[in-house]
């Protein structure tokens, strides 16, 4: 019987370690999405100086800096994208690891 119970207590100490990296990489996922919207206002930021700071901004131009923040805006929601996507296979996978200390809905 004693063994059973060192065990079930080691079981129980790897369902939590594993709960734990899960939650460390949502986390991470979380500060990543941050990340990535943080850069696309730096970039919208720098679009909006160098457009309004230019003198050779005609009808002609114009179509330069919109093609660019057309790109820069493809590009963030690509990555917004996959980072959700990731973000929602580890939730999921949190989810899956049940604990004794867990109850019905996953905390």
């Amino acid at each position: 019987m004693g063994s059973r119970d060192a065990d079930d207590e080691n079981t129980i100490r790897q369902l939590i370690k594993e709960r734990q990296k899960l939650e460390d990489k949502i986390i991470n996922s979380e500060a990543l999405v941050f990340q990535v919207a943080s850069y696309f206002f730096v970039f919208q930021g720098m679009i909006l100086t160098a457009v309004m700071g230019s003198k050779y901004l005609h009808c002609k131009t114009v179509w330069y800096a919109f093609l660019l923040n057309l790109i820069g805006s493809s590009l963030t929601l690509s990555a917004l994208w996959v980072v959700t996507q990731k973000y929602e296979g580890e939730l999921n996978d949190f989810d899956s690891v049940k604990t004794p200390y867990t109850s019905e809905n996953g905390h």
